[in-house]
């Protein structure tokens, strides 16, 4: 009877062999991996440089075709940054979806974050809605002069989507949120085409009121900014206690407020001293009695 003895197989030999199997499966399915993420990056890369000129395409073309329209410029410069914001949204929506991020996905989860980014961001979104309100109402728009009563003042020059830019006199650049603009109350002093003007002229008692107004009328026909010197009005229009205080009511265009104002200041001084007409300064009489 014969046995016959089979050799066993090394196991240090085949757990090795195992191993190096799996090591070289494993390296070569990272390295598949990297290069077709690369590649994918590259895609992402080149979709976004070309998205990027496409959107400033499209914002140029409907910023041209609005310009034509008669949608005002304030509403423009708007509705370019809602465009602008909404194409960026779908190119990232698009890249995503190169790196197999569902769109639903992002959705949703822009939706369930939506309350912690409201309020954290509660102030930005006061600001937005402050910028689509004040441009459904208009209660200025670019190149007026408002008053923010009691902080500030200036020219509109710009209406972003959360903020507004005034120039000042002194040329400084302020900028107001819109969320203040939207719940203060403001002034707008370049809102109609003409604005009154009211100077009140103190004269001493003994002026003759008769004279007083025909010099102040004959300053007011003498300025050319006034274009119906025949509207303007002069009356009495408070006894103080050292003088009369006259006033005086009369129209000009509004983009010549200011310079007609001090030139009126200037000449009714200069008429006043020409005819002995008194503008007096505060004065108190003091009355002694001796016991």
């Amino acid at each position: 009877m014969s046995i016959f003895l089979t050799e066993l197989p090394n196991t240090e030999e085949l757990s090795s062999d195992i191993s190096e199997s799996l090591s070289a499966i494993f390296k070569a399915n990272i390295k598949a991996s990297t290069i077709n993420f690369l590649i994918k990056l590259l895609f992402a890369a080149v979709v976004f440089v070309i998205g990027v000129y496409i959107i400033r395409f499209i914002r140029k073309v409907i910023v041209k075709y609005l310009n034509k329209t008669s949608v005002p410029i304030d509403n423009i410069s708007f509705i370019d940054s809602m465009v602008k914001i909404i194409l960026y949204f779908i190119l990232i929506l698009f890249i995503a979806g190169n790196f197999g991020i569902q769109a639903t996905s992002i959705l949703a989860l822009v939706g369930s974050a939506g309350l912690t980014i409201g309020l954290a961001f509660q102030g930005a979104l006061s600001n937005f809605a402050g910028g689509v309100l004040i441009l459904m109402t208009k209660p200025f728009k670019l190149g007026d002069y408002i008053v923010i009563s009691p902080s500030f003042e200036g020219t509109v020059t710009d209406i972003d989507i959360v903020h507004t830019k005034l120039r000042t006199l002194d040329n400084r650049i302020i900028v107001v949120p819109n969320g203040t603009l939207a719940n203060t109350t403001l002034i707008n002093s370049t809102a109609e085409e003409k604005r009154k003007i009211e100077l009140f002229l103190p004269v001493s008692y003994s002026t003759d009121i008769d004279k007083a107004r025909k010099v102040i009328l004959d300053v007011v026909k003498n300025e050319e900014n006034i274009e119906d010197d025949g509207d303007a009005v002069v009356f009495v229009e408070s006894f103080g206690n050292s003088a009369i205080n006259i006033g005086l009511r009369v129209y000009v265009q509004t983009v010549r407020f200011l310079p007609t104002k001090w030139r009126l200041n200037e000449y009714i001084k200069k008429a006043f001293d020409k005819n002995g007409i008194e503008i007096p300064f505060d004065q108190m009489d003091v009355h002694l009695k001796k016991d």
